[in-house]
């Protein structure tokens, strides 16, 4: 019971940390000459994407933001890139504030906090169980905060119901299903505000979750098998679950893609992946050019791990990624959102959100089937 009762508070000392970076940060947006001219995009913001896609040379983007490298430091201060940040950490709050209305008039950092002290107060004595959805909510939104990421810099532009997607290290599977395909938006209304009785400017966080053409899920964690296997049997569920190792889950997919009527993949997902999961990247890339469409977007990134070995196991791990990719000459972009230093410091400073539901790199590749087969013939 006193263990039980010691998880559940750490995990609310979770949950208010996660919450207080989302007020202080849509505070700080909120604050800055900026956020107008942001918060337009929320009216519609599948059109703006749509839009914008019109406008930006991904390549060139990249190429300013990375000086040439393809790799992207956050703490760089380009212009470009801290609209690029504003934005979707504000399509993050869509998920973090889902349902809460705010005064637009006079929003700032202490207006969010007290959004988010609202938000979380009936949970205080909550036990674990009660209080996963809200973790879920964290979890969403780091996922949101990579995609997003991805989608601004027009890296990303599949729909999300054309994506064939195959995720690996899914876990429970709300990230892969709901987060990495949400619609934020962000409504202005006037109405009555509670305060003061007075008509005024309020907006309302809101999302629509999209719904991917199929999704396949990979995780290794028997934990998750009951959960999977609901999944799989149920006949309205666009969801496939498997609890395998990668490397085994890969030498069935080919079978199972051309059994089940699925097709090839075109989105591939690797959240915030244990570095040991992928023992042989070379191998791994190779399988993944038997899986997938003539081309695939492939989106890998990493948390902090539980201990600072970890962590340096991961930095490593994606340099590895990194290097392998571009060698095949597929032009990878590597965006960096946690600080510099020792690998201690780069761990206790992820630059977006709590230490433990928190991306620190992304990759990102656009997979080519034809160089990844030259490889393994190679």
């Amino acid at each position: 019971m006193v263990k039980d009762t010691k998880q559940a508070s750490d995990v609310y000392k979770t949950l208010e940390c996660g919450y207080q970076f989302a007020a202080d940060g849509i505070g700080a947006i909120a604050e800055s000459g900026r956020f107008p001219e942001l918060l337009s995009r929320f009216a519609n913001y599948r059109k703006f994407l749509r839009n914008r896609n019109l406008r930006i040379n991904s390549d060139k983007l990249v190429s300013h933001l990375s000086h040439g490298t393809n790799v992207i430091y956050a703490s760089n201060r380009d212009e470009a890139l801290k609209e690029i940040l504003y934005c979707a950490h504000m399509a993050t709050c869509c998920e973090v504030f889902q349902g809460s209305s705010v005064p637009l008039d006079g929003l700032n950092r202490n207006t969010m906090r007290a959004c988010a002290d609202n938000i979380l107060q009936p949970f205080q004595k909550a036990d674990k169980n009660t209080l996963r959805p809200m973790s879920d909510r964290l979890e969403n939104a780091d996922a949101i905060m990579v995609i997003q990421i991805l989608r601004l810099m027009g890296l990303v532009r599949i729909k999300s119901n054309n994506c064939k997607q195959l995720s690996f290290a899914a876990g429970n599977g709300v990230r892969e299903t709901n987060g990495l395909h949400i619609q934020p938006a962000i409504t202005r209304k006037n109405s009555t505000i509670a305060r003061n009785g007075n008509k005024g400017n309020t907006i309302l966080f809101e999302q629509e979750i999209a719904k991917a053409a199929n999704i396949i899920l990979i995780d290794n964690d028997p934990a998750f098998t009951k959960h999977y296997a609901t999944l799989n049997n149920d006949p309205e569920s666009r969801v496939t679950g498997i609890i395998d190792d990668v490397a085994q889950a890969m030498d069935a997919l080919p079978g199972i893609l051309e059994g089940n009527g699925k097709g090839l993949r075109n989105f591939i997902a690797a959240l915030r992946i244990d570095h040991l999961m992928l023992p042989d990247v070379e191998d791994f890339l190779r399988r993944l050019g038997l899986i997938i469409e003539q081309t695939a977007d492939l989106v890998i990134t990493i948390g902090a791990g539980y201990t600072t070995d970890e962590f340096r196991g991961r930095i490593t791990k994606m340099d590895e990624i990194f290097n392998s990719l571009k060698e095949k000459n597929l032009n990878p972009v590597r965006i960096i959102l946690h600080g510099d230093g020792t690998f201690e410091e780069q761990r206790n400073n992820p630059g977006f959100g709590q230490l433990s539901i928190s991306t620190y790199e992304i990759i990102y590749c656009k997979l080519d089937r034809r160089k990844l087969k030259q490889e393994s013939i190679a």
